[in-house]
């Protein structure tokens, strides 16, 4: 696994992914998880492991995804903050926040072979998601320079759940993160539901499919 985000984090979602994943707490982001959608159950975890580095993957990774599955992206695919299975083939991608400002991104792909690939796969993902509705240019700019990442595993998850897999995005976001950039659930809440699913939907729910959890970290000890 080279070209790999790997090796123990000192502070901010990285490191709370790699705490919950790997201690006792596993328990508590587990019944979380479970909480926000019920038919989530049995999860194991694959990444980001202690006894493999806490390296993350890449979804060719992950068990029972094949080349052909990932044919509507580029080579070059997304590095998940952790890859989970639960019962009944279930695959549950995380993506991990802990403050506001980590939540946004732009488009850095230059090749025009990947550019057609994403901005087909982001259309057919918006249209989706919106009903039918017209991939505008004011959504093109939203989706592709405001926020990227989460258009991209919204891309993820919408072809993998086309393909038949039956697959959960989780939206992770550790409140108080007092390594970092201490953020309370109140603003991350509010920052997701106006920033990001209001301006990415036109709605404050997440689409269907995503997940969202708000976890407390652990008070200092």
């Amino acid at each position: 696994m080279s070209n790999r985000t790997k090796g123990s984090a000192l502070k901010g979602s990285r490191y709370w992914m790699q705490h919950f994943v790997n201690t006792p707490d596993v328990a508590r982001l587990n019944a979380n998880i479970q909480a926000a959608d019920p038919s989530v159950t049995g999860i194991t975890w694959l990444s980001p492991l202690r006894t493999d580095d806490y390296v993350e993957w890449k979804a060719k990774e992950i068990p029972g995804i094949t080349s052909d599955n990932l044919a509507f992206w580029p080579e070059l695919g997304p590095l998940w903050d952790a890859v989970g299975t639960f019962d009944k083939e279930g695959i549950l991608l995380v993506e991990a926040k802990a403050h506001c400002g980590e939540i946004g991104s732009s488009c850095t792909a230059s090749s025009s072979h990947s550019l057609a690939l994403i901005h087909t796969a982001l259309e057919n993902t918006y249209q989706h998601i919106a009903h039918g509705r017209s991939f505008t240019p004011e959504q093109k700019h939203i989706w592709l320079t405001e926020q990227y990442q989460m258009a991209n595993r919204l891309a993820f998850l919408h072809h993998f759940r086309q393909q038949g897999k039956n697959v959960r995005l989780l939206l992770l976001c550790f409140a108080n993160d007092y390594t970092h950039n201490p953020t309370t659930t109140a603003e991350l809440r509010v920052y997701t539901e106006e920033q990001v699913w209001m301006r990415m939907t036109g709605q404050k729910t997440a689409p269907d499919g995503v997940l969202e959890v708000y976890l407390e970290v652990p008070d200092p000890t």
